[in-house]
């Protein structure tokens, strides 16, 4: 669906722009700024209709949804979504999300290899087309050491470094987790798909103690960025409880 944005309504819109005054008169012409972002392909779909773009003329230090930008002038431009915690995301490949700008006009004079953002000199007719798949992740780029920045299983603590291994093509393992001591076993997450989505099976983790009656199984979901970040959301089952929803989220070193 293709959306119009102007500088104060975000939405179908026409710049005038003032070219000349002769005579008392004013001669004018109309200036057109389109916007449309494709999320068809990724898994931002379901966000299609509630994409915002946001535009920087300082280089990236301030963003603006409804910019003021001058005709031969530079600016940035990324469209971004909002997450179900309220976080603005945006759409770039520092946030693993790949832009295809070929069926725009004008295409981007730049784009930042780190960040993904690209840059546009303003002309007279700008359409803007942003097509967004995500990133894939490589099996054989997720081993590593790695940080720990939650654990509600509380087996490690913020700041802790555990060890993630590869086991196939499809498979990796983290080497310490959880932390049974006896008959201990790494959790394994199996990689589903080419964007990193995480399944963890249900599986015997070891025990806490050597007489087994603290047996640990494991289960759970997730995924893994293309920017080195592990978040799953697991279950523990020990001494006949169950217990859901704990969040484990790891940053690669």
């Amino acid at each position: 669906m293709k959306r119009k944005i102007i500088i104060k309504y975000g939405m179908a819109a026409v710049f005038m722009l003032l070219l000349s005054m002769c005579n008392h008169e004013a001669k004018v012409t109309q200036i057109t700024f389109g916007v449309r972002a494709d999320l068809s392909n990724s898994t931002m779909a379901s966000y299609k209709t509630s994409v915002t773009w946001v535009f920087s003329t300082d280089n990236g230090t301030t963003w603006n949804p409804y910019p003021i930008i001058k005709g031969g002038q530079s600016y940035k431009a990324v469209p971004t979504i909002t997450d179900p915690d309220g976080n603005v995301v945006q759409l770039a490949a520092a946030n693993c999300f790949n832009i295809d700008w070929s069926t725009s006009s004008p295409k981007p004079s730049s784009v930042d290899a780190t960040t993904g953002i690209a840059t546009f000199v303003h002309g007279s007719s700008d359409d803007l087309i942003a097509v967004v798949t995500n990133t894939p992740v490589s099996v054989d780029n997720v081993p590593g050491t790695y940080t720990v920045v939650q654990d509600d299983w509380a087996d490690f603590k913020a700041g802790d470094q555990l060890t993630v291994q590869k086991v196939d093509d499809t498979h990796v393992e983290i080497v310490e987790y959880p932390a049974t001591a006896f008959s201990h076993a790494p959790l394994v997450l199996t990689i589903t798909d080419g964007i990193g989505t995480v399944l963890v099976e249900d599986q015997d983790s070891g025990s806490y103690n050597a007489s087994g009656t603290q047996d640990e199984h494991t289960s759970g979901t997730g995924s893994i960025s293309c920017n080195g970040m592990i978040n799953l959301s697991l279950t523990f089952k020990i001494q006949g409880g169950t217990y859901k929803g704990n969040v484990l989220s790891l940053k690669k070193n």
